[in-house]
């Protein structure tokens, strides 16, 4: 090989228990012609109620079933509670068990996988939230800032190296 090439020092150090190397740190990138806040807004998507958006395989690893607990919390809030959507964009074999942990909850809405037309739900919801547990890089983090859409995420090694909390994201602790 001329050259070690990671995504991200979280990666590195991932691979380091395998291989010895000097790595090269060349971190992912987006297309802002792609991803970028006057995206159209996506079918069904109103703008009358906050929304949340999760957009991500189901997998366990990415944090749904905190989401989804998460949300009913801050919706339950307050005296007669917040008026607030859970759009959840993506797909995998674990559909059935999100859609029992749901229970019918009307403002938890499954928009199943979407490929082109990610910007669209990232430019039109209010905020955009992640709690993967594991993650090498936060992609998806890069693509709801290039829409202007604020970013609530896991404080994991891998979003460390693409967001600051505070400042480009709120990082809050890994299962809360």
């Amino acid at each position: 090989l001329s050259a070690a090439v990671a995504v991200s020092h979280s990666t590195t150090v991932a691979l380091d228990r395998y291989f010895e190397a000097d790595w090269q740190i060349i971190p992912n990138g987006i297309d802002t012609d792609v991803f970028h806040p006057s995206a159209p807004s996506p079918p069904g998507l109103t703008k009358d109620v906050p929304t949340v958006l999760f957009l991500g395989r189901f997998d366990p690893r990415n944090g749904l079933t905190t989401l989804i607990d998460s949300f009913r919390r801050v919706k339950a809030k307050g005296n007669r509670g917040r008026r607030a959507r859970l759009v959840v964009v993506g797909d995998g074999p674990l559909r059935e068990h999100y859609y029992k942990q749901a229970n019918g909850d009307k403002d938890i809405v499954f928009v199943g996988a979407v490929l082109e037309g990610r910007p669209s739900y990232y430019a039109h919801s209010s905020v955009y939230a992640c709690p993967t547990t594991k993650a090498s890089f936060g992609i998806t983090l890069l693509e709801s800032m290039a829409c202007e859409t604020p970013v609530v995420c896991s404080d994991i090694l891998g979003f460390r190296d693409v967001v600051v909390d505070g400042r480009e994201a709120l990082m809050v602790p890994c299962g809360d």
